[in-house]
């Protein structure tokens, strides 16, 4: 269950952790549902209400502990659930119960830095459960100051030296469940899309997904610009007004649920990845782009269709799997589908810099011994049978630091390897801009080499649609149209260098 015993002085009186605007209780009970049992609050115009249903999401009572992360009105959370044996009457032998809390808005909001001492006092909650003083003291000691002083950016090398919890320290874990798929997850995080993160129960990995989607696209600096896609967290059925007005900002969202119904509302998304997959089935997760229906004949105007990645998503895909290969770990042991083995291994057989793909060709580049990855591609070793609580959940973050510091270069060097190419990608538009300045009617139209001059390929409708969003999340104050002209003349133009 974590660390136990009672919270240390030295942990309370720290001062960058002083910064909680609320803290609270909610327990599912037998007759009224979801609800908050005890809560304290330093702000009078944030309301509560409705956050009990982010904490305990549908299908958490499968789980005996479970992490969440969610928002409320623009304030970032996070919680440690629980399911504790009981004989009380009408409980059925379990009682459901969260502990959570709300940090103050900054530059760069860190809740998860309270994860080890919120989850001692889940543990003395646990041993007396009607104990709500040990709380009280808790958040007299950590609410935010009247004039709270942000912590200072030191650079990532001691953000994730000084924070085990923080999310970063999982991308590796992350990227090896993703594949090359998550170059699709974060094209639609940098063109501003709407994504929804869809998982059973343990909802941990899904939220570290939809932080982390935002920390490495855009946490190149010392705060996450505000054109940003918001991290909502933990979202259900109630939160579907939410939903929209985020939608209305226009800078896209990421959040993830539980709820399956959302997979039959894909007017309400982008993209939708699917986690959730059997805990004793380790395969990659199913991408769906919501696209318009033709026919309105049907109830639902939008239509999900299977993604999965493009042939020019490999050259980036390959750097992160040779830093990831060079840390074996046996926590995923994923068997890649029929698609990705033979993208994987037409790539390695000579597709590569082929030039009728244009600069989006196959590039892979290293010294990486095609027949050792021909053999991990087609291993028939089964796959590990996990236990449903170690499927989904990260658990604590070791605390040896020889481990621990392993993990900190790991991570700065995936860090690196995608902080390099998002700059290369917003340094190419950039570029791109002034050559078409001063631009036609308002429009910047995006050709066939135009797209290749992005890495990425122009036969990709997955590209030409990200290169198309990303131009406008960059350009959309200014009043400018983007266009797309795709068609094959265009393409022949750029294989045959025609004007």
């Amino acid at each position: 269950m974590g660390d136990s015993g009672a919270l240390s002085s030295k942990s309370l009186d720290e001062p960058e952790l002083k910064d909680i605007v609320a803290l609270f209780h909610c327990t599912f009970h037998p007759t009224k549902g979801n609800i908050i049992d005890w809560s304290a609050n330093v702000l009078p115009d944030l309301d509560l209400n409705g956050v009990e249903f982010s904490c305990l999401p549908s299908g958490l009572h499968l789980m005996e502990e479970d992490v969440i992360h969610f928002t409320r009105q623009g304030y970032q959370g996070v919680c440690i659930f629980r399911r504790r044996k009981t004989s009380d009457e009408g409980m059925r032998g379990a009682r459901l119960g969260a502990l959570g809390l709300l940090v103050a808005k900054s530059p760069r909001p860190r809740p998860w830095r309270h994860l080890k001492n919120i989850r001692r006092l889940s543990n003395q909650l646990d041993d007396d459960y009607d104990d709500r003083e040990c709380l009280r003291l808790y958040f007299e000691e950590c609410q935010v100051a009247l004039t709270p002083s942000p912590t200072p950016w030191e650079g990532w090398a001691s953000e994730l030296s000084k924070n085990p919890y923080h999310p970063i320290l999982r991308l590796p874990q992350l990227l090896r469940l993703l594949g090359p798929s998550a170059m699709t997850f974060i094209k639609h995080v940098l063109g501003r899309k709407r994504v929804m993160i869809w998982t059973h129960p343990a909802a941990e990995l899904s939220c570290l997904l939809a932080i982390v989607g935002v920390e490495i696209c855009f946490g190149q600096d010392d705060f996450i610009p505000t054109s940003a896609p918001t991290v909502l967290g933990m979202v259900g059925l109630s939160d579907m007004e939410r939903l929209k007005e985020e939608t209305a900002r226009g800078n896209g969202w990421i959040a993830c649920t539980t709820d399956r119904l959302f997979m039959e509302k894909p007017s309400i998304y982008d993209l939708i990845i699917d986690l959730s997959t059997p805990s004793d089935l380790v395969t990659r997760p199913f991408f769906y782009i919501s696209r318009p229906r033709v026919s309105l004949a049907s109830r639902n105007n939008h239509v999900l269709r299977a993604v999965r990645f493009s042939f020019s998503d490999l050259r980036i895909s390959s750097e992160l799997d040779r830093i990831l290969t060079a840390q074996p770990s046996d926590e995923y042991k994923i068997i890649p589908d029929l698609y990705e083995s033979c993208c994987l291994t037409l790539a390695w057989l000579g597709l590569r810099g082929c030039s009728f793909l244009g600069k989006g060709g196959i590039r892979m580049e290293g010294d990486d011994d095609l027949s050792s990855r021909v053999s991990v591609i087609h291993s028939t070793e089964p796959a590990p049978e996990l236990e449903m609580n170690q499927s989904r959940s990260l658990g604590d973050p070791n605390s040896d630091e020889p481990t621990h510091r392993a993990a900190v270069d790991v991570a700065l060097a995936l860090l690196s390897v995608i902080h390099r190419h998002v700059n290369f990608l917003n340094g190419r538009l950039s570029d791109l801009i002034d050559e078409k300045s001063p631009l036609v009617d308002c429009q910047l139209v995006i050709y066939p080499r135009d797209i290749s001059s992005f890495d990425l390929s122009p036969l990709s409708n997955l590209d030409s649609d990200f290169l198309r969003d990303f131009a406008r999340a960059k350009i959309q104050d200014e009043g400018v149209d983007v266009t797309l002209r795709r068609s094959w003349k265009d393409i022949l133009s750029m294989w045959f260098s025609w004007p």
